[in-house]
Formats: structure tokens, C-alpha cells, sequence
């Protein structure tokens, strides 16, 4: 996992935690579970296969390091308790991957973006890292169910980017803080591709910013906020849905984006500061013409609420013809739920259920 890059600690990222730490232990708690879960399934494997073959192996004496292998021998006088010590391996991995994130990885991780990696990459790396307990809680739910393949699921107990996250992973994503400088928010932009289920994201940036780096993510759905004080990130910490914030210096401009302020109108945008002067000077590798870019997309989101267009309409004929498409696309492969029964609770059903595997699934 990327390491915090040095900076001067000036108290935000503890508030920030603090904020954060509700979704957080929602996550924990899911995690914790599916611990137990998958522990009772191995201690049932192993009392059924392992320790049946210790038992054979003490009573064949000297004869089971001649030509009489205990564990084929087990499986000659009773096949159906055979465990497959494979098997059983890859479950004492899973479970072990699962507490070592439970004992080791704190529930709201603070990341840095080290020079030449940049903060899209920086963060995928972040939560693939944080996809390993999903992987291993797989794995057990896999194993349980006679259905896992090693050619086709040794791959879930490695590092799971985003991509391979399911829909209730996603829900349950902990919340991921990332110190940053501003100039190196020029691949803000690829951090839509994780704000999906309940992920959220909050930059503290530091050093000369780009006046509204943010504006290129706002779209329905998902909570946008730019700001100076950490404890305005209340709104963000209880809003359902993803969303992603950033901590700016004096001089960037202050927005809200609240989706559920009014969903009919594709969310609400609030412009508290706006900067003085437009943007002369480089950030980084983010030109002028970049940053004004960034502002005209915040202007054209306030015009069109002014105008009462919602951005998955067409917008006025003063608008940036691709900008103001950004439709009112969710990504649901499950339909709308009805209301969900405690993540907990389905996180540890979906261990125990074979049929929310896929076999087929690569």
C-alpha cells in the first residue's frame, strides 16, 4: 500500500478519521463476520479431513511412511470426508488474510501519493490493497460451497482492484484518505471509476491547487465537496452514496455538490468562495486553460440549476455541448434493492450462501 507522503501533521487527517470512522466500522464490522463465519467452515473442514487423516496416519504406524500414503488411504475408507489438503490451505490463507486486515489495517486508511505515481494510480493501488479481505472471504465462501477452481480463483487471494469488486463490496467499501499535492491532482479526473457503492475519497491537498480540480467529477449520484474545513465533511461522512472530497488551500474555489438535495435535478450545487483572478500560472503539469476549464463546468452546473435544466437533459445553448450530458446512469446490476438488512448480517449470508457464487465468474 503507497505510503503517506512526509508532510507536517496539522491535524486534519485525525479529524478526518474521525469523521470518517462510522463508514469505516461498518466495513469492520462486515469483515468481523465473516471472520467468524469462515473460521466455524474451516474448523468443521479440519476436524473432517485433517484430523481424520492424523488419526489414520498414527494408527498405520510405521506403514505410512512406507508405501501406504494416510491421506489416500482416508479417502479408500470413507471418500465423502475426504478434504482436498489444497483446499484446505487455500481456506487457512483466506481466513488468515481476513484477520491480518481486521487486527492490522485501520478501518479509514490514510495513503500518500508518492512522486511518479499520481493520485489515480496511487489510489487504485490504495483500495486493490483493501480488496484482499474481500478476495479471501470469496475464497472461503467458494471453498464451502465445492465450487472453487484453482485455476480460475487463485488469483482472489493477491491484491482485487476495483474492478472485481461486486456490488455489495463496493456498498461496504471503507473510506480511503489520500494526502496530495496540487500538482499533482492533474489525474483528479480517474477517480469517477471508483466512486461507485458507498466508496468515499477525501484529498487533503497540500501546496498551490488548482482553483476547482472537483468539478470534472460532479454527476448525479455522487456527493462532490471542496473545502477548507475539515468538519464540513459531516455531509460527506453521512451521505449514503459515493462520494469524494478534497481539503484545498486558501485561493481554490469552495463547492458543494449534494446529490440528494434534489435527485429530480441531478443533486444541488452550493458555491460558497469562488477564486479572485482567473487562473495565469501552471499547476503542475495542469495548464491555465485546464483550470478555467474546471470553473466553467462548476459555472455551467450553477446556470443550469438556475435555469432548472437538469444535467441529464440537454442544457441551455450556452452550454458545453458533452459536458452537460452526464445522464442519470446508476450502475445497477441488482436493480433497485428494497431496504437492506444490516451489512453485517449480509456480508456473513453471503459467505454462507453457495448461491451467491458464480462458478463461472473469472
Amino acid at each position: 500500500m503507497p505510503s503517506d507522503r512526509s508532510r507536517p501533521d496539522d491535524g486534519r487527517p485525525a479529524i478526518v478519521q474521525r469523521l470518517l470512522a462510522p463508514a469505516g466500522e461498518e466495513y469492520t464490522s462486515a469483515l468481523s463476520s465473516a471472520v467468524e463465519e469462515a473460521r466455524a467452515v474451516l474448523r468443521t473442514l479440519q476436524s473432517a479431513g485433517n484430523g481424520r487423516v492424523a488419526r489414520v496416519a498414527q494408527e498405520l504406524g510405521g506403514l505410512s511412511l512406507g508405501p501406504l500414503d494416510p491421506v489416500q488411504f482416508t479417502a479408500l475408507l470413507d471418500p465423502a470426508k475426504q478434504v482436498d489438503p489444497l483446499h484446505l490451505e487455500r481456506l487457512e490463507e483466506a481466513v488468515s488474510i481476513m484477520e491480518w486486515s481486521l487486527a492490522e489495517v485501520s478501518p479509514v486508511d490514510v495513503v500518500g501519493v508518492e512522486p511518479g505515481i499520481g493520485l489515480r494510480d496511487a489510489v487504485a493501488e490504495a483500495i486493490a490493497e483493501r480488496g484482499r479481505a474481500y478476495g479471501a472471504v470469496r475464497t472461503a465462501a467458494l471453498l464451502r460451497g465445492g465450487s472453487y477452481s484453482a485455476a480460475r480463483d487463485e488469483r482472489l487471494l493477491g491484491r482485487l482492484p476495483f474492478r472485481d469488486w461486486r456490488s455489495l463490496e463496493r456498498e461496504l467499501a471503507p473510506p480511503l484518505v489520500v494526502n496530495v499535492e496540487g500538482r499533482d491532482l492533474d489525474t483528479v479526473a480517474g477517480l469517477a471509476e471508483f466512486l461507485d457503492g458507498g466508496q468515499k475519497i477525501v484529498l487533503l491537498v497540500g501546496g498551490p491547487c488548482p482553483p476547482a480540480p472537483l468539478a470534472r467529477l460532479m454527476a448525479p449520484g455522487i456527493f462532490v465537496a471542496q473545502t477548507g474545513d475539515p468538519e464540513a465533511l459531516e455531509r460527506l461522512a453521512s451521505f449514503s452514496g459515493p462520494a469524494v472530497a478534497a481539503l484545498v488551500p486558501e485561493g481554490a474555489a469552495r463547492f458543494v455538490h449534494d446529490p440528494g438535495a434534489d435527485p429530480s435535478m441531478g443533486g444541488v450545487v452550493e458555491v460558497h468562495e469562488l477564486p479572485e483572478a482567473p487562473p495565469r500560472m501552471w499547476v503542475g503539469g495542469i495548464s491555465p486553460s485546464q483550470q478555467a476549464a474546471d470553473l466553467r463546468i462548476l459555472e455551467r452546473w450553477v446556470r443550469r440549476q438556475e435555469a432548472g435544466v437538469s444535467p441529464g437533459r440537454a442544457g441551455p445553448a450556452s452550454g458545453a455541448s458533452g459536458e452537460g450530458r452526464l445522464g442519470d446512469l446508476r450502475d445497477s446490476d441488482e436493480g433497485s434493492p428494497p431496504a437492506a438488512p444490516d451489512p453485517a448480517e449480509r456480508l456473513a449470508a453471503w459467505l454462507l450462501s453457495r448461491a451467491d457464487i458464480d462458478p463461472t465468474e473469472g
